[in-house]
């Protein structure tokens, strides 16, 4: 695909409609602010809180095991999240240790750090209604847009039963960082057929943008494409104080788009992955710089070898495994 001259999505919080280029379309799309309705749409959503403490312990155990990472950031990340923990944690038995990376890539160190005032990534999710095979227990596809304190907007799995979008903020205060909740059945107008090599594939298409809107003030954003209105709907922000290093200096945001597993074996799933993975930044006067396709020398590739086999691989941009 060519790339396009973009327009990153306002974050004016007066302003519910813009437009901005897609690099995945050949024209300009519009936006609108649906927020409330989203975030209303999660209050009446159950919380699970062994899958959010296991949800810490697995990025515990991932940035321990990812080779490349600054040893310095990641034992203050991981001594930040093991304090988390431990304050979540009940007289009950600790969950065990979460399986992995099932598939997926990391971004290179010098890439991690390539922005100054903003970034943001733009892909679609290949999110079958379920995971299918031996699945049983916690499934995630997920991706960081490098920022530590940005978002994860991703799909969730448990098991058969449940399918989900979610989006944790890293920005937030520890008791607080879990937002958007919504179930497979209030997203219909959000997931469209896309065909890549011969076969066809459920998606999302999720833009999440970590971004300075003033000396010192940060805002995460994600949206969500509609494809039954044909526009981007803008379905969470939050703003907060930060440095350019608080979004550096950390661990978190150092993980692509990955699969990420929860049991120790996979057999027989559904086919998971992510399409055409867009990156993006801009520099200290907000100048966004073109949409470019994740590529080799921006990302390493991780499988820890849960049984999990690539369909293909374009990299590093698209994947699709099973």
């Amino acid at each position: 695909m060519a790339n396009e001259s973009s327009l990153h999505p306002s974050p004016n919080r007066t302003t519910t409609t813009a437009q901005f280029s897609d690099p995945s379309m050949s024209h300009n799309a519009s936006t609108a602010d649906v927020r409330a309705h989203f975030a209303s749409l999660s209050k009446a959503a159950p919380r699970d809180r062994a899958f959010e403490e296991a949800f810490v312990r697995s990025k515990i155990h991932i940035l321990e095991t990812q080779t490349g990472l600054n040893s310095l950031h990641t034992a203050s990340t991981t001594n930040q999240l093991r304090s988390l923990v431990a304050r979540a944690t009940t007289d009950e038995e600790a969950p065990p240790v979460p399986g992995g990376v099932g598939y997926g890539v990391f971004y290179e160190e010098t890439f991690r750090s390539q922005f100054i005032a903003g970034t943001a990534i733009l892909v679609d999710v290949i999110a079958p209604p379920k995971p299918g095979g031996n699945v049983s227990c916690w499934l995630y596809l997920t991706a960081t847009n490098r920022s530590a304190k940005g978002v994860e907007a991703f799909i969730y799995y448990k098991g058969q039963d449940e399918s989900r979008f979610m989006v944790y903020d890293w920005a937030r205060a520890e008791c607080d960082r879990w937002q958007t909740n919504l179930e497979f059945a209030n997203l219909s107008d959000y997931f469209t057929s896309k065909t890549a090599h011969g076969t066809s594939y459920q998606v999302l298409t999720v833009q999440n943008q970590t971004t300075q809107t003033s000396d010192r003030i940060w805002m995460n954003n994600v949206w969500l494409y509609n494809y039954k209105l044909d526009r981007y709907d803008w379905v969470y922000s939050y703003e907060y104080i930060a440095s350019e290093a608080d979004q550096k200096q950390s661990d978190v945001g150092t993980w692509g788009p990955i699969v990420e597993t929860f049991q120790d074996s996979f057999a027989n799933t559904n086919e998971l992955g992510f399409l055409d993975t867009y990156v993006q930044s801009s520099d200290s006067i907000d100048n966004w710089n073109d949409w470019s396709l994740l590529s080799p020398e921006q990302t390493t590739l991780r499988d820890d070898g849960l049984g999990f086999r690539q369909i293909f691989l374009d990299a590093n941009y698209s994947f699709a495994v099973h």
